[in-house]
């Protein structure tokens, strides 16, 4: 059996099909039930059964893992709940669970491809930190991961509405901003918290001032924190008063990038050539629909005769074309992708 690419793909879309039961005769069970899976002798997959009850007493699930690589919300196709004994089947993963409910607790066993795996789930509970906890991850972390480049990482803890502790993960170098982090678990000094949007997951002890931990997207890699403030790091653009002139204000473009479906799709994209407060020169490139904004601008050159070159080193990207008023006409490159793009200022 190959059971962790099966578990692996084990969580996923939203289950609808669902087997009728008499209503109000049992225990709602309804709420997020979670266990581990052991997918190999040194591997424990986190499964997480969501149970919905509908208004006719029967219920719906679905399969998701919190883990980097785990199945996202798959579908179960049947489900049924007889006041002790849980029966889940998932097609989408040949796959299904069994379970006795005994003392707030599920004990039963996970089948796929004639294995049965043990797994006991327990009703879900977030973590909550305490005040002392929560002080001592509060404000901005900052670090540099090597990931073919290096990269600048940010952390900001701070405390929402109902005094409890929210994050963020911030990646200025790629102009994103405002991840969001869950699942924050602390407990003496070792931090683990998820960040779903991205698949990844964050370990790291806690001392102080810094934390000595390990990101993991795909790949474990070290990622070592220093509490404290981001210092702004834009680089200054070498242009003639002249050329600012020429060049300064918002250019706007529409992108037309392959999507995975082999369809071509229309990205929006601004590049913003500004003057600061000390006379310095800068840019920077904005792509709302993917989360991008104020990325540095790494380096440009604008000739006399109006061809422009700007590049965004961190995406290993450019722009180069020629300039004419308030339109530059060119080609967008990154990677293998070499598309034309036509920038006007507005």
């Amino acid at each position: 059996m190959r059971t962790r690419h099966r578990l692996a793909g084990l969580v996923g879309a939203c289950v609808l099909a669902v087997l009728s039961m008499p209503a109000g005769a049992q225990q709602d069970v309804s709420g997020t039930w979670a266990g581990k899976l052991a997918v190999a002798p040194d591997t424990e997959l986190d499964v997480h059964f969501v149970l919905t009850r509908t208004t006719d007493g029967a219920y719906t699930a679905m399969v998701t893992s919190p883990d980097p690589g785990g199945i996202k919300d798959v579908a179960a196709s049947a489900v049924s709940f007889d006041g002790s004994t849980l029966s889940v089947t998932v097609d989408a993963l040949s796959g299904a669970y069994e379970g006795t409910l005994a003392d707030g607790r599920i004990t039963g066993e996970w089948r796929q491809q004639g294995t049965a795996i043990p797994l006991a789930l327990m009703p879900y509970e977030a973590p909550v930190l305490s005040q002392a906890e929560i002080d001592l991850l509060l404000g901005q972390w900052t670090g540099k991961l090597t990931a073919g480049a290096e990269l600048t990482i940010v952390f900001r803890f701070e405390t929402g509405e109902a005094g409890e502790l929210v994050g963020f993960v911030d990646s200025p170098d790629q102009g994103v901003r405002g991840i969001p982090i869950s699942n924050i678990e602390l407990a003496d000094g070792e931090l683990t918290f998820r960040i779903p949007r991205v698949n990844g997951v964050y370990t790291a002890t806690v001392d102080g001032e810094a934390m000595t931990g390990t990101w993991t997207q795909g790949q474990p890699l070290p990622l070592n924190m220093t509490r404290g403030e981001l210092a702004p790091s834009v680089p200054s653009l070498d242009l003639s008063a002249e050329d600012l002139a020429a060049l300064e204000g918002e250019w706007r473009g529409m992108l037309d990038v392959p999507g995975p479906d082999g369809q071509t799709r229309a990205l929006e994209l601004s590049i913003r050539i500004e003057e600061t407060e000390s006379g310095e020169s800068v840019g920077y490139l904005d792509v709302p629909a993917q989360g991008v904004s104020d990325l540095p601008v790494s380096a440009l050159s604008f000739a006399d005769d109006g061809r422009l070159t700007i590049s965004f080193l961190s995406l290993r990207a450019a722009f180069a074309g020629d300039v004419s008023g308030d339109e530059a006409v060119g080609t967008w490159t990154q990677g293998p992708l070499a598309v034309p793009l036509t920038l006007r200022r507005d």
